[in-house]
């Protein structure tokens, strides 16, 4: 124990005892004590009284009120005690029982670092629903440091806190206001905010109408799904004026603007879906294909699958022509074997404008079969990348004014190796075909080829073999194109490097980077949703710019941007993914309407049908 810690304890026991040494007596309530001015001078208080030469320095007696009668506050003897005891002693046992009244002591003697202990103490509790409104009530009105942070915590649970009636009749209004404003900077959604509000307000409406008025106009409406906007045509907004003419505004603004934008160009990831017979006319169709709007943050039906295409246990592969607005849809059911020296392949094509579905077949002249890997549409070009079964080959089917066939790679692998390939296409003239070879030695070697649709050129990028540690493993196998205005970025999930290819000049080049982090993917363990055609369970594809990914174990759906590294999760689908390509693209958006029938869609294709039947009467 050290001099200073000897002396005030040596001073304490002397106010125990009610030695003759001490100089001042203290008395609250019942209780009788000797003191040391020395000692008390230490706060404010105590050395003001001193200081001015007051009745208690002249008499040396000091009386505590502690049952309100001096026009303050009422202090509890207990906390007095404590708070002396600590002056001396530096030295004090909290609990949350005993806290308040301590914190109201150290606040009226003006004893700042008891406050401060205090604050320490409720800062490092456990705060949970049920004890943070009256941690709150502490915080503010003794100014602690720990207020802002808690007002988050409370913002951020703030459904959950509501479900203890003892906090919801003591969340006043200021408090309420507080945890609107920090919504908005923790950019919370809209429909958790209204419900938390509404909530409150079932209380005690009376009282608390006109500040949810305030609170219902400080949300932004228009950023919310279809579905909550439509909820809001309810008694409760609509019998408050300021609130039905917020919803009203909001309402008018967002139709203007999906009349403005209709002509142009939505940012979508298409995906087949397992729906319920509520969602499509004909009972026989369970699949759909349904449309994300990024932009939007909403799904879109696109259409229901004709009866021959209906088979969710078979893969899909998916491609878009924005030339002439058509989606095909390609249904991998077994390798095509040619017929008097011709390979015959199957597809489906639907026209977004009118809505309808067609089968067509596409020939090409080729003595071998061949398995379809990947389908894309480039410049009005339907593109195949296929691996030959026979010559050990990868191949791409070009079809369109001249249908052509080119080999990409001789593969030379043995009957052991597994061949996978990626395609992309770069400045709507350029065919990239990513391929990598698993050998049975855990040896990946990766090839790549250019083609020019123009000038029909090939350009093929030599690669060095890669040791493997685990062919299981979804982060040392996946390889990814993502198209850049620059070139082509080719990457791995949470690889130390990444390749860049410049188009033009064919150069490949490697950056010591990551540039697609491991939170990408939730999970190193997909085994439990394997399949041979989707190993690890997941599917993705990417965009310009953007790489995105569907974990069906856990109907995850997240969005990545490699130039800004925002990842996005996004709303998953309500329905059942089967296994099947997903595409990142553009789509009219005239062209997309909400699989729930919301008063915005409806809108929209009620006056395409005004529209279509003034035409008919001119």
């Amino acid at each position: 124990m050290s001099r200073s810690a000897k002396l005030t304890d040596h001073l304490y026991r002397q106010v125990l005892e009610k030695s003759e040494l001490c100089d001042v007596t203290v008395t609250f309530g019942d209780h009788v004590m000797g003191a040391h001015w020395g000692v008390l001078v230490q706060c404010s208080y105590f050395r003001a009284m001193y200081n001015s030469g007051m009745k208690e320095r002249r008499e040396g007696i000091i009386h505590i009120v502690t049952k309100g009668d001096n026009g303050c506050v009422t202090l509890e003897e207990c906390a007095i005690d404590a708070a002396i005891r600590y002056l001396y002693t530096g030295i004090i046992t909290l609990s949350f029982v005993e806290v308040y009244d301590i914190l109201r002591v150290a606040d009226y003697f003006r004893i700042a670092g008891l406050k401060q202990v205090c604050n320490r103490f409720l800062s490092n509790l456990k705060w949970e629903p049920q004890n943070c409104i009256d941690i709150c009530y502490m915080a503010k009105q003794y100014h602690l440091d720990l207020t802002r942070k808690l007002m988050k915590y409370i913002t951020r649970d703030i459904l959950n806190v509501l479900e203890h009636d003892c906090n919801i009749n003591y969340i006043t209004n200021e408090i309420i206001l507080e945890v609107a404003k920090i919504a908005k900077e923790i950019q919370m959604s809209t429909e958790l905010q209204f419900n938390a509000f509404h909530k409150w307000l079932c209380f005690d409406d009376k009282a608390r109408t006109e500040t949810f008025v305030k609170l219902f106009r400080s949300l932004s409406l228009e950023h919310t799904t279809h579905e909550f906007f439509d909820s809001l045509d309810c008694d409760l907004v609509q019998s408050l004026s300021d609130c039905r003419d917020h919803y009203m505004k909001t309402k008018q603004k967002s139709l203007r603007e999906r009349l403005r934008n209709s002509s142009k160009s939505c940012d979508v990831v298409l995906m087949v879906a397992e729906v319920d017979d509520d969602y499509v006319s004909d009972e026989t169709n369970t699949c759909c294909i349904f449309a994300y709007m990024t932009d939007y943050k909403r799904w879109s039906i696109l259409a229901a699958f004709p009866e021959e295409l209906d088979h969710e246990d078979v893969k899909m592969f998916l491609t878009f022509d924005k030339t002439c607005n058509i989606l095909y849809v390609y249904r991998d059911v077994e390798p095509i074997y040619p017929q008097a020296g011709i390979i015959h392949i199957g597809i489906h094509k639907y026209d977004l404008t009118t809505k309808t579905w067609h089968a067509c077949t596409l020939n090409m002249k080729t003595p071998n079969g061949i398995v379809i890997q990947n389908i894309g549409c480039t410049n009005g070009k339907l593109c195949f990348v296929a691996t030959c079964i026979k010559s050990q080959t990868v191949k791409l089917l070009v079809f369109g004014k001249k249908d052509k066939e080119v080999v990409l790679f001789n593969l030379q692998r043995s009957i052991y190796a597994d061949v996978y390939t990626k395609m992309c296409s770069f400045e709507n003239q350029y065919v990239v075909v990513l391929c990598y070879i698993v050998r049975e030695e855990s040896e990946k070697e990766v090839k790549i080829a250019v083609y020019n649709l123009h000038s029909n050129k090939i350009k093929r990028i030599r690669n060095i073999p890669q040791a493997i540690q685990n062919p299981d493993d979804f982060y040392e196998m996946e390889e990814f194109l993502i198209e850049t205005k620059e070139g082509i970025i080719i990457s791995k999930v949470n690889c130390s490097y990444y390749k860049s290819l410049n188009i033009k000049t064919g150069r490949c080049s490697t950056i010591n980077k990551v540039v697609l982090p491991r939170e990408l993917i939730t999970s190193n363990n997909h085994e439990h949703d394997a399949d041979i055609d989707f190993p690890f369970g997941i599917v993705s594809c990417t965009g310009l710019n953007t790489v995105a990914i569907h974990e069906r174990a856990l109907d995850r759906l997240c969005i990545f941007d490699v130039l800004t590294q925002t990842l996005n999760e996004e709303q998953s689908l309500p329905f059942g993914i089967p296994y099947g390509q997903m595409l990142h693209t553009k789509l009219p958006s005239d062209c997309l309407t909400c699989f729930y029938e919301c008063t915005h869609c409806k809108f929209k294709i009620e006056t395409a049908e005004e529209k279509q039947d003034d035409c008919k009467i001119i």
